[in-house]
């Protein structure tokens, strides 16, 4: 989960700030994250799907096991 979050983020050139902002923490708590040292909770990834334009967190749970048709997103 947090190789494809990671992905999604750098796709879109996204600062440890700016994903704070999505999720309504600090930098340093989205790093933790972001760096895959720290669990993603639900709601974190739920935010990030529909930034990301997916409908729901179990959308960008899908593309990160490889079952999602928007795939192509992370190159």
């Amino acid at each position: 989960m947090a190789d494809t979050i990671r992905g999604l983020i750098d796709k879109r050139g996204l600062s440890q700030t700016q994903v704070g902002d999505i999720i309504g923490k600090s930098q340093s708590y989205a790093s933790l994250r972001i760096k895959g040292l720290a669990p993603w909770n639900v709601d974190e990834i739920d935010a990030l799907a529909k930034y990301f334009g997916y409908s729901n967190g179990f959308a960008l749970v899908d593309l990160a096991r490889g079952i999602s048709s928007k795939e192509a997103d992370i190159d």
